[in-house]
């Protein structure tokens, strides 16, 4: 009796202990952001790993090892060392550095589109702090590439900076014309055809979509800090 009983508190132990165990595995999907991008790594128990976002079809494969603390993921031959401590895995070096946890980051959140904006609420000067492509949004100082700031004085627009689209339409002040609660404009030029629409959003941030042919980007500002009314 006294070793059935052993035997049954062994079998005891061995089932509180296998939740445990799979909680502390390394394997499954990992999260991280990475400009704003939330990224997934999935990492299988045969060795092999998979990065991804969520949302896009375009996952990129690999392999992982682990020495102790130490973790090398290779995806796409491009190896990246690490550690796997406290429950998270850091990788990167000095440059760039991910922390993926088991929790799914939220994300850039885009407040709704304010319809009952005036058109006189787009007054003033405006610095990008996202940009949207594909249903993806970014910081805009990851982007690698010049973006425009925006000046908006009486239904008119002017580009800033050197991105792009400063250099289509130059920094001329362009005409809008004000609409259910947004202000936009569209012109041919040569065989491209351009259209551009201006929303205010609930938070105050401004949104500005840019069509280009058949291809486009949504663009994020937020108002000069110097232009910001003071708290009462």
């Amino acid at each position: 009796m006294k070793k059935l009983f052993s035997l049954i508190l062994a079998l005891c132990m061995a089932c509180m202990l296998i939740p445990a165990m799979a909680e502390d595995s390394i394997t499954g999907e990992w999260y991280a952001s990475l400009a704003g991008v939330t990224m997934v790594m999935n990492l299988a128990e045969d060795g092999t790993a998979e990065m991804s976002m969520p949302g896009t079809e375009n996952v990129a494969a690999g392999t992982w090892v682990l020495d102790g603390e130490k973790i090398t993921v290779t995806i796409e031959d491009s190896p990246a060392e690490g550690t796997y401590a406290d429950g998270k895995i850091t990788l990167g070096d000095e440059d760039m550095t991910m922390v993926f946890t088991r929790e799914m980051p939220q994300g850039i959140q885009i407040a709704e589109v304010n319809p009952a904006a005036a058109a006189e609420d787009f007054d003033g000067t405006w610095n990008i702090v996202y940009i949207g492509y594909n249903g993806t949004v970014v910081d805009a100082a990851a982007a690698g590439q010049q973006l425009p700031g925006l000046v908006v004085e009486n239904s008119t627009m002017k580009f800033t900076g050197e991105g792009s689209l400063a250099q289509v339409f130059g920094t001329n002040a362009l005409p809008l014309t004000y609409a259910d609660g947004a202000l936009s404009m569209s012109v041919a030029l040569g065989e491209t055809s351009y259209g551009l629409k201006l929303e205010m959003l609930q938070d105050g941030m401004l949104a500005l979509t840019a069509s280009m042919g058949e291809t486009g980007a949504i663009m994020y500002f937020v108002k000069d800090a110097a232009e910001e009314e003071p708290a009462a």
